[in-house]
């Protein structure tokens, strides 16, 4: 169903892109975003915590961003560059 190759494809995603790189929303992995990749390529549908579960076999652990909010600009995601602090009127 979801064997050890299907875990490493996954796990090596995860570490290689972030999510709107492989067409997910958010720039930030989350439990929730890690059941959608699975889901898209494996047709294996995972509650939270079930992937918070392969999370955590996978070495990983949950994280609070960085208390200051940045705006989210998508074409920064596909370009690979930072959002200047300017914003137009």
């Amino acid at each position: 169903m979801f064997g050890q190759a299907e875990q490493a494809a996954v796990r090596q995603t995860v570490f290689d892109h972030r999510p709107c790189g492989v067409g997910l929303s958010g720039h930030l992995w989350t439990r929730r975003l890690v059941g959608e990749l699975i889901t898209r390529l494996y047709r294996v549908r995972l509650a939270e915590p079930g992937a918070g579960k392969y999370l955590k076999r996978w070495g990983l652990s949950f994280q609070l961003p960085d208390k200051r909010a940045v705006e989210q600009a998508p074409r920064s995601c596909a370009a690979g560059t930072r959002r200047s602090g300017r914003r137009s009127g």
